[in-house]
């Protein structure tokens, strides 16, 4: 039996991110206790100052770095309020390096 085409070369195999299960669920885990936070699952989309978003991403790292692992507001792990922080900054500046490549 012959195989059907795919024509998938140089395309992004996002599959990869199946290799990340505790990421991905701690990441899921913090956009949910955002939009229980903030009423609102897409909140973010309204967009806001990325520097605000890079603070918070180098306060949870800074958290990490003094040997805290949960956040205490929120009883998550730091990593996947940084993992939505560096997904927020992706999502805020990509079109930008989109459009200037």
């Amino acid at each position: 039996m012959t195989e059907a085409k795919r024509f998938n070369t140089g395309k992004p195999q996002l599959s990869y991110i199946l290799d990340f299960p505790i990421a991905i669920n701690q990441m899921a885990g913090v956009m949910e206790y955002g939009e229980k936070k903030y009423g609102d699952r897409y909140n973010w989309r309204k967009g806001q100052d990325p520097m605000k978003v890079m603070d918070s991403l180098l306060r949870h790292a800074t958290a990490i770095q003094n040997g805290e692992m949960l956040d205490q507001e929120s009883g998550l792990p730091h990593t996947g309020h940084m993992m939505c922080n560096v997904a927020l900054l992706a999502e805020y500046f990509g079109p930008k390096l989109v459009n200037n490549s």
